[in-house]
């Protein structure tokens, strides 16, 4: 069984979000998603590539700080940069938050999503059915867990 060194826990999810946080800053725009068959392609060194050098310096000091061990940056599918051990299998648990809340942002800055929308502004339901009290969240409260909406856990019992 392999050991997690507890000043690790945590360090990917902060180098995945700031990454992510990298990438908006950036303007990067969305693209066609785009997996390799074995490994990532490369830059080629004829095309000038659209990142700064000096900002992924900036951004693997700042990975060093949080004792990141390593990250990608993929550019419509192409590997631009990469800091640590890209091939070593690591843990990664607990981002789904993260990452969500940096894909909102990004969307929210672009005025794309509004955060005061509710789930009936949106038209949006369950298989179940919501109550009107369910459909009057906002979508900021979702994010914030705040909602009210209940969803039963996977598997839940009847004593939970």
């Amino acid at each position: 069984m392999k050991t997690i060194r507890p000043e690790r826990v945590g360090t990917t999810r902060h180098l995945l979000l700031a990454a992510l946080l990298w990438l908006g800053a950036a303007g990067v725009a969305a693209a066609e998603a785009v997996v390799p068959a074995e490994t990532w392609a490369t830059p080629s060194p004829e095309v000038p590539s659209r990142w700064s050098s000096e900002k992924l310096k900036a951004a693997d000091a700042f990975a060093e700080s949080l004792r990141t061990d390593a990250y990608l940056v993929i550019d419509h599918g192409v590997l631009v940069h990469s800091y640590g051990d890209i091939d070593k299998p690591m843990n990664l648990a607990s981002i789904r938050k993260s990452v969500l809340g940096v894909l909102t942002g990004m969307q929210v800055d672009r005025g794309t999503i509004d955060l005061d929308q509710t789930l009936a502004d949106l038209d949006i339901d369950d298989k179940e059915g919501l109550t009107p009290t369910e459909r009057s969240a906002t979508v900021r409260q979702l994010l914030q867990s705040r909602s009210g909406v209940y969803h039963p856990a996977a598997y839940e019992t009847q004593d939970a």
